[in-house]
C-alpha cells in the first residue's frame, strides 16, 4: 500500500505582456482593501470583476496529436523492458500492474484517445502538466506516530518518456504563444523564461531546478487491480485479505485523473452504497 504513486509533474512558463490588463481585471489590485471591497460589491451584484479570476481561468486537455508528440516517443515507451524505469526490488505483482497500466496508457495515447498534457493560461503565465506519466513513485510510513507525515518520493520524470512529453509540450506552448494572434496582438505575449532558443538539454537543466513534481494530485498507491497485478482493493473497494476494510479515496484510481477530486467524490458515492 505504498507503491505506484502517481501525480502530474508540472512546468510553468512566464511571459511579459506589452498590453497591461485593465485595472478591473488585475488581481494584484486586490491587495488594496478599498479596491477589494469595491470589487466585492461588483461581484455580488453581477458576478463580474477580478473576484471571478482564478489562478488560471483557461484550461485544456491535449492529445499527442495536438502537441505534435513524435510517434517515436510512444514507440520508445512501448519498447521499454519490463520494469526498466521502476525503482529496484519491487514485488513482481507491482511490476505486473505497472506494466499493464503502461500498455493501456500508451495504446490510448497512440490512438489519440487520451490527453497527454493539461495546459493552462492566465495572461502572463502558462503551465504544462503531464496527465499520464509513466514514472512511478512511492510513499513510506517512517514512524508509528499516526500524525507524522510520511516520506514521499514522486520519482518525477524518472521515465524518459515523461521528459519527451514535457519537452514537446513546452515547445508547443512556446510556438502557440508566439504565433496565436489573440495572444501575440491582444496580450503582446513575449517569453521571459524557457527561452525558445534553448536546446533540449538546456531546457531539461532549467526544468530540474524549477518544475513541480506534483500538482497536488497524488494517487494510485492502493489501486483497484487484481491482487496478482499489485492491486490493493477489489471492485467493491474491499482491501484484499483484510475483513471489513474498504478504501475510498484518491489512492484507488489506477491513473491520476485530470479532475482527481471528481474521481474521489464518485468513489465515495460508490463506496457509500456498500454499507
Amino acid at each position: 500500500m505504498r507503491e505506484n504513486l502517481q501525480d502530474h509533474p508540472t512546468a510553468f512558463l512566464r511571459w511579459s505582456s506589452s498590453v497591461p490588463p485593465p485595472p478591473e481585471e488585475d488581481p494584484a489590485n486586490l491587495s488594496d482593501p478599498g479596491y477589494d471591497a469595491a470589487m466585492g460589491v461588483i461581484y455580488r451584484n453581477n458576478h463580474t470583476g477580478p473576484w471571478t479570476v482564478s489562478s488560471g481561468n483557461i484550461f485544456g486537455f491535449f492529445t499527442p496529436k495536438h502537441i505534435q508528440l513524435p510517434c517515436s516517443v510512444i514507440s520508445a515507451g512501448s519498447a521499454q523492458s519490463t520494469g526498466q524505469y521502476l525503482r529496484p526490488d519491487l514485488h513482481p505483482t507491482v511490476i505486473a500492474g505497472c506494466e499493464k497500466m503502461k500498455a493501456a496508457t500508451l495504446r490510448l495515447l497512440k490512438e489519440n484517445k487520451l490527453a497527454v498534457v493539461e495546459a493552462g493560461f492566465y495572461r502572463v503565465a502558462t503551465f504544462d502538466a503531464i496527465m499520464h506519466p509513466l514514472s512511478r513513485g512511492f510513499l513510506q510510513i517512517t514512524t508509528p506516530d499516526p500524525f507524522a507525515l510520511p516520506k514521499v518520493d514522486w520519482r518525477a520524470l524518472s521515465n524518459p518518456f515523461d521528459w519527451d512529453v514535457m519537452i514537446s509540450s513546452i515547445r508547443w506552448q512556446q510556438n502557440t504563444m508566439s504565433q496565436a494572434p489573440a495572444l501575440k496582438v491582444g496580450v503582446g505575449a513575449v517569453p521571459t523564461n524557457s527561452d525558445p532558443t534553448l536546446t533540449d538539454a538546456q531546457l531539461k537543466a532549467t526544468l530540474r531546478e524549477s518544475m513541480w513534481p506534483s500538482l497536488a494530485h497524488l494517487s494510485g498507491t492502493c489501486p483497484m487491480l487484481k491482487r496478482e497485478e499489485g492491486g490493493v482493493v477489489d471492485k467493491y473497494l474491499k482491501v484484499y485479505g483484510v475483513e471489513g476494510l474498504r478504501i475510498v479515496d484518491a489512492s484507488v484510481p489506477n491513473c491520476a485523473g485530470g479532475a482527481l477530486a471528481g474521481d474521489s467524490v464518485c468513489g465515495g458515492g460508490e463506496g457509500s452504497g456498500y454499507y
